[in-house]
């Protein structure tokens, strides 16, 4: 009888790491290894244990990673619910971590070809749902740059090819990449996937032709503009 007391209390004292059960953190590791590896099966079942075990106290970041596991598993079904939620529940928190939910967002509803919510999301993570949202420097050239080639990536897949030449020549005109020979020439091989070799040429001539560059007083480029596809763009 006392050595039975006596196992019931070292099985009761002994950690449940050493005995070989599981604990959150190891799902928590093994669900984040799984995406990695592209399982997303196994990622999935992980994060959802992980939401049971700790209910109303569970983190933003395991809600949000539950959100890309559907995603990458293509269950956009269940992956638009949970970034609906956490795009809701987050309205009062900083701007920046809505951004990252609306273009997860983005991302989901252009897999799942239902273009006019990605759209939506994509303007809404740009901008942050505001008309005045405004980031300078070179955070800005980044930001900018992501931005249009997510609306390449958006109108080339929807089929609309002219829309997505459109963007990809607003990225060329960028005062960041005039100077990137390499990278116009790459924007140059993209575009002839959208229009005929020489249809682009003729374009690509009218578009410099008609480029116009405003100086400020100390000599530094100020604006560009430029007409291409009968459209006037800017940078």
């Amino acid at each position: 009888m006392r050595l039975f007391l006596l196992i019931c209390l070292l099985t009761v004292a002994i950690p449940n790491f050493v005995l070989g059960q599981k604990m959150p953190e190891d799902y928590y590791v093994e669900g984040h290894a799984a995406l990695l590896d592209s399982d997303y099966e196994k990622a999935i079942l992980d994060f959802r244990y992980l939401i049971d075990w700790y209910g109303e106290k569970v983190e933003m970041s395991i809600l949000h990673t539950l959100g890309v596991a559907y995603m990458r598993g293509k269950y956009y079904d269940s992956a638009s619910v949970k970034f609906r939620n956490l795009f809701d529940d987050t309205a009062h928190q900083n701007t920046m971590t809505r951004r990252v939910v609306a273009h997860d967002m983005f991302e989901n509803y252009l897999a799942w070809h239902m273009y006019d919510s990605a759209i939506k999301y994509l303007y809404w993570s740009d901008t942050g749902g505001k008309t005045d949202f405004y980031i300078c420097g070179w955070t800005a050239q980044i930001e900018r740059r992501k931005f249009r080639d997510n609306l390449v990536r958006y109108y080339e897949q929807k089929g609309d090819s002219l829309m997505a030449a459109k963007e990809l020549m607003k990225t060329a005109l960028d005062l960041s990449n005039w100077a990137d020979s390499t990278e116009l020439q790459h924007i140059k091989s993209i575009l002839l996937k959208y229009l005929p070799g020489k249809h682009l040429k003729s374009e690509l001539k009218n578009a410099m032709q008609h480029l116009k560059i405003d100086y400020s007083n100390e000599g530094e480029v100020v604006a560009e503009q430029m007409l291409f596809l009968d459209t006037k763009m800017e940078p």
